[in-house]
Parts: structure tokens; sequence; C-alpha cells
């Protein structure tokens, strides 16, 4: 059989979405381009489902503190994060460490990679967060609403704090 290539993707789109951050800019030209480059990213065959967004106004320390500390949490020994798995969590918010099958596309429960190779699952850690019950805009808050896990101040310093904040220039970016 002989051997092929894995796909070629072409690299994702940055498409700039300030236009559509003031009512007075969401009709111009420069949003109708921004508009059909999004429409084109999610285009079924032909996108890649997936884009960099520019221009969202969430400030770059933001981002830097957030980044910063993510790269602390996953550097920190294993029981820590592991003290904070999401399957402790409700609404499954918490750490889900490689090897998990928690959110693989695996076509089966043995793992399969679907290429043909077997132990499949995650390739990558994540920590998931989302809107609080304090933070909700709804009311009542939607059941989504409800406690985050976050590690001591003491294990990761600055981790709750960098992460809410950038989570806030989000909300407020979307505002």
């Amino acid at each position: 059989m002989p051997d092929h290539p894995p796909p070629s993707h072409p690299p994702l789109p940055v498409i700039d979405i300030s236009p559509f951050l003031s009512l007075a800019t969401s009709s111009t030209p420069a949003a109708a381009a921004s508009a059909a480059a999004i429409r084109a990213a999610f285009t079924p065959l032909s996108g890649p489902g997936f884009f960099y967004a520019t221009g969202h106004g969430i400030p770059e320390a933001d981002t830097d503190a957030a980044f910063a500390a993510l790269g602390a949490f996953f550097s920190a020994p294993q029981a820590v994060k592991d003290a904070l798995a999401a399957v402790n969590s409700p609404l499954y918010r918490g750490y889900v460490g490689a090897g998990s099958l928690a959110h693989s596309c695996a076509p089966d429960d043995k793992g399969t990679d679907g290429r043909g190779g077997g132990g499949g699952g995650e390739v990558k850690e994540s920590m998931t967060v989302g809107m609080e019950a304090a933070d909700a805009r709804a009311s009542p808050p939607s059941p989504m609403h409800g406690p985050n896990q976050w590690p001591a101040e003491a294990d990761v310093p600055g981790f709750e704090g960098a992460v809410r904040g950038y989570v806030r220039a989000g909300l407020a970016a979307a505002a």
C-alpha cells in the first residue's frame, strides 16, 4: 500500500472583526468583506471551519496574562491538575488530560483514531471554564451558568485572576 502524506490544509484565515464592534461601522464595505471572509471560512468542504479574529478589542495584556497563567497551570504537577478533573464538575468544567476519551471524536469507546490505529483519545490537555452565575446576563441564569474549578493560589499564582480578566475582556468585546 503506498504511503500517502497527510492532506495539507491552507493556513487559517486572519479576519478583522472590528467593523462589527459598532453599529456605525457594521454596515460598511469593510464589514461586508469581513462577513464574506467569515462565511468562506465556514463553507463546507472549502473552508477550514476556523479563523483568527483580529480587531476584537481584547487588550494584549489580558491575552498575555491568560496565556502565561495557562502555561503555568499546564506546567504544574500532575496532582494539581488532576485535583481539578472536569468529571468532578456537574458542568464538566476543569482539567481534561492527554489520553482522555472525554473529548475524543473516536468512533467507538475503545479510542480508535479513525485511521485504523488504536488508543486514540485526546492528544492535548485542556482546562475548561465557563460563565458563572454571578457573571450571567440572563435573568434567571441558565442552568449552564455555574461554578468553575480553580487551582489554589499557592499552586498556580495568579491563574484565576488572569483567566477571569481574559473572560471579562472577551465578554466586553462581544457586547
